[in-house]
């Protein structure tokens, strides 16, 4: 059985014009999420998996996060301490260097009214390690 070839769309004048594709566009099957109603922030590109990976990852730790001090390196949108917090750690630090992601993680603590209960310290996360002596 032959295939079946297209013509070339045209433009106006009757050349055919070029379509443009990302270089991505084949294998990009991340689903894009809406931001949530509460009004928190979340990357472009948040996807289920990390919202799976995330929920998999407390389902492990269980009830023994309850009265716990959360330490959330390359803190992001702070979604790993917002979560611990919700699952009864009693404080959490976030730390985070990029501004932009640092005042999202402060934005979505206090849409939840969790600031009194979280610290988003302005630092690299890997800068106590560097300090260290060998």
């Amino acid at each position: 059985m032959a295939k079946k070839t297209r013509k070339p769309k045209s433009t106006a004048k009757g050349a055919p014009r070029a379509t443009p594709r990302s270089p991505s566009s084949d294998c990009d099957h991340r689903r894009k999420v809406s931001r949530p109603k509460a009004g928190i922030q979340r990357r472009p590109a948040h996807t289920t998996h990390e919202d799976r990976l995330r929920e998999a990852v407390f389902n492990l730790i269980g009830p023994s996060i309850k009265g716990t001090h959360a330490l959330d390196l390359f803190a992001g949108t702070g979604a790993l301490a917002i979560e611990s917090l919700s699952r009864g750690s009693l404080q959490a630090t976030l730390i985070e260097q990029h501004y932009p992601r640092r005042t999202s993680s402060e934005k979505n603590l206090a849409t939840l009214g969790l600031e009194h209960q979280a610290e988003v310290v302005p630092a690299t996360s890997l800068s106590g390690f560097a300090a260290s002596p060998g």
